[in-house]
């Protein structure tokens, strides 16, 4: 287990259009290495209350929809709206009381043609 305060920030690189989990497969800092970026997944080591912060590039023209997503039940969402082929941006900030083991990832809840591109990020720390 990790003493200090775990946390982390990851990035896409590039641009992500699949339905599911959305993958950010780098990662700024891992402190504590929870943060698993080849799932996309984000495990607590211990319980306590977590803050999580998502930001969301989207480029196309209609409505994009992510989820913030703990244990496989919503927590929060983030929206982009671009248009005339444009970019948009957003973003939703959530504090949590994890349990150990409770898993924290982001997912597309809505099909379009909008992509989520390179600046979107996904971080999260104990308090």
């Amino acid at each position: 287990m990790y003493r200090d305060k775990p946390g982390f920030t990851a990035y896409l690189d590039g641009d992500f259009q699949d339905d599911g989990a959305i993958i950010l497969p780098n990662a700024y800092s891992n402190i504590g290495s929870l943060y698993d970026p080849t799932t996309g997944v984000f495990t607590a080591d211990q319980p306590g209350e977590y803050a999580f912060y998502m930001g969301l590039e989207c480029h196309g023209s209609g409505l994009k929809v992510v989820d913030l997503v703990k244990d496989g039940n919503k927590i929060a969402h983030g929206a982009c709206f671009p248009k005339d082929d444009g970019y948009d941006y957003g973003s939703t900030f959530t504090v949590q009381r994890l349990d150990k083991g409770s898993r924290v990832w982001i997912k597309d809840s809505r099909q379009d043609t909008v992509v989520v591109k390179g600046k979107t990020t996904l971080s999260g720390f104990r308090l």
